[in-house]
């Protein structure tokens, strides 16, 4: 597509807007207004060397419009300052080494100093007839210290599955008697719940009373909804949990 070609582009952002706005005939030329049926000036005559003009003097030509219509004119202090600011912008954008990415996917952090994060996650696979359940366990240098996988041989419920996911991280916390932990997983529904911390009527609120009286074996205890992309490591773990073996293997402990 075009706009992957404009957007990728080492110009500054407002010479990708404006390349956009020409490739959308949505500049203002001649041309475009009287298709319009918009009032122009009768010096102006309709052609398509308009629109390259335009491209060039763009910038002279809102100054002019400004001085003309508005009895505005910027300082030759202004212009050069302008000038100036344009020529930063575009050296930046030439000379950037690793353009920046703003839509780029998020990753795994590590936690602070002396607490562990353990990421969890699980799958249903109707196809085997049952799920698999993964979660990991990293230092704050990224180390994993200990992980797990586990099946339930006919669980259906993506949520249910989660919720006893999550609950397999924090028994992992207790066994190891790790006194600071972060729990972290993709499943929002799971983690706003835990984060309320009341009496839950749902499906899975037995589990989430469950996690919640474990949390007292802890100094602290914390939980966090990230994005798959920073979960990738629990979610390997569980699709693992359904090829060791060729099927459902034994729960894997460290």
């Amino acid at each position: 597509m075009i706009w992957n070609a404009i957007w990728k582009a080492r110009v500054p952002n407002k010479i990708k807007v404006f390349l956009w706005r020409v490739s959308k005939e949505a500049i203002p030329t001649t041309s475009h207004l009287i298709r319009r049926t918009c009032d122009v000036e009768p010096a102006c005559k309709p052609g398509p060397l308009l629109t390259y003009h335009r491209l060039l003097f763009h910038d002279g030509e809102m100054n002019r419009n400004k001085w003309v219509m508005e009895n505005k004119h910027s300082s030759p202090i202004e212009v050069v300052a302008s000038a100036r600011s344009f020529l930063q912008d575009f050296q930046n954008c030439i000379f950037r080494t690793n353009p920046p990415d703003r839509f780029s996917a998020p990753t795994w952090s590590p936690p602070k100093s002396g607490t562990i994060k353990i990421n969890f996650d699980a799958s249903v696979a109707k196809e085997l007839g049952g799920a698999g359940l993964g979660v990991i366990a990293r230092d704050h240098e990224g180390n994993c210290v200990a992980w797990r996988t586990k099946t339930l041989l006919g669980a259906t419920d993506p949520e249910h599955c989660k919720a006893l996911a999550a609950r397999l991280a924090v028994d992992l916390g207790v066994e190891q008697d790790w006194r600071n932990c972060l729990i972290e997983g993709d499943c929002i529904l799971v983690i706003q719940k835990l984060l309320v911390a009341k009496e839950d009527a749902s499906a899975i609120g037995p589990i989430i009373s469950d996690i919640l009286r474990l949390s007292h074996f802890f100094d602290s205890l914390s939980y966090a909804h990230v994005k798959r992309t920073a979960n990738s490591a629990a979610h390997y773990l569980v699709k693992a949990a359904f090829t060791i073996q060729g099927g459902f293997p034994p729960s894997l402990f460290v």
